[in-house]
């Protein structure tokens, strides 16, 4: 239901995302539920340069409505020296106006940010969701949609997106078109719908060799080059992965905090699992890694003439056979 403009709180609006569909999901939402029907909506787009027409559109007093809606996209394209007037506006915004600011690509200047936080602004976080807040958000989603996933194929589904959350929605919304609304869905009604397998955090990855599951490890190595990754950069990962297991293995008993300032991180939880590894592997073992790694960095530059796939594949596979 939309809210008649009686009910707005805001005089101004922020959805904070860098993904296109995620902005895009929220502005919807949002809309529906400030904007009253038949009413006039105005988009501006930084990045046609339309700033001040839309701070004008904004001072200007409705003619028809109560009150005239703008949209601003693409604000994280505005640098440091062309927010003042927008900062002017934020202090003091027209009562008669409901603007929504959306931030797509680019990073919001920190002065635009602080203002954002200390006026009246509602904001509308619509960017991806951390992995601890995933499970959280894919149920609000399901339940948004009316259709009813069994807990089992909920779990399968996020594992297969991965990081393409963004993809969920466009699911939703073929399934229910396919079902209807309230369906009780198992994993095999929804399986043909999800398409490629969605990317993963290279840490998976390196996760799944320390644990000595080549399976798993070519699974997840197939998904970060369906996600576009390429082949030396996954090497790089698996480098830095053994050289840091390498930079520890001979320095005695340490703190997570001494392990993470030696490996450059800043995660002690990185840290300890590192060290648990090298640990586990044995110095011998992290070189023999290091010398396949090289290896594969030679055959990746066309040293045997492989397919890059196939030699990522077998490096993979001795990585992880070395962990059991």
């Amino acid at each position: 239901m939309s809210k008649s403009t009686t009910q707005r709180s805001h005089d101004v609006y922020f959805i904070k995302g860098e993904d296109p569909v995620l902005i895009s999901s929220a502005l919807g939402t949002t809309l529906k539920q400030i904007v009253q029907s038949n009413a006039l909506i105005e988009n501006f787009s930084i990045a046609e340069n339309e700033l001040n027409l839309a701070l004008e559109a904004c001072q200007t007093p409705p003619f028809f409505d109560l009150t005239r809606y703008v949209i601003i996209k693409e604000i994280g394209l505005l640098g440091s020296k062309d927010i003042s007037d927008l900062l002017s506006y934020l202090k003091n915004p027209s009562p008669s106006t409901c603007l929504i600011l959306v931030s797509g690509s680019g990073s919001i200047t920190p002065p635009l940010l602080r203002a954002l936080k200390e006026q009246n602004v509602y904001i509308i976080e619509a960017g991806v969701p951390s992995k601890r807040n995933r499970r959280p958000w894919f149920l609000k989603k399901i339940k948004e949609s009316q259709l009813r996933i069994e807990t089992a194929a909920v779990e399968k589904l996020e594992e297969h997106l991965g990081d393409d959350i963004a993809r969920l929605e466009g699911i939703l919304s073929n399934l229910k078109a396919r079902y209807g609304e309230k369906a009780l869905l198992s994993f095999s009604e929804i399986d043909p719908f999800l398409g490629l397998a969605g990317g993963v955090g290279p840490w998976e990855l390196t996760d799944a060799i320390d644990r000595g599951n080549p399976a798993l490890a070519l699974e997840i190595l197939q998904r970060l080059l369906n996600s576009q990754k390429h082949p030396l950069v996954i090497l790089t990962i698996l480098y830095r992965h053994y050289s840091s297991m390498l930079s520890l293995e001979d320095k005695g008993v340490l703190t997570e905090d001494e392990a993470a300032k030696i490996i450059g991180s800043k995660s002690t939880f990185t840290a300890k699992k590192t060290m648990l590894q090298a640990r586990k592997l044995s110095k011998d073992k992290i070189h023999d890694a290091i010398i396949l790694l090289a290896d594969a960095d030679a055959d990746l530059r066309g040293e045997k003439g492989w397919e890059n796939q196939l030699t990522l594949e077998v490096l993979v596979g001795r990585l992880s056979a070395m962990s059991r």
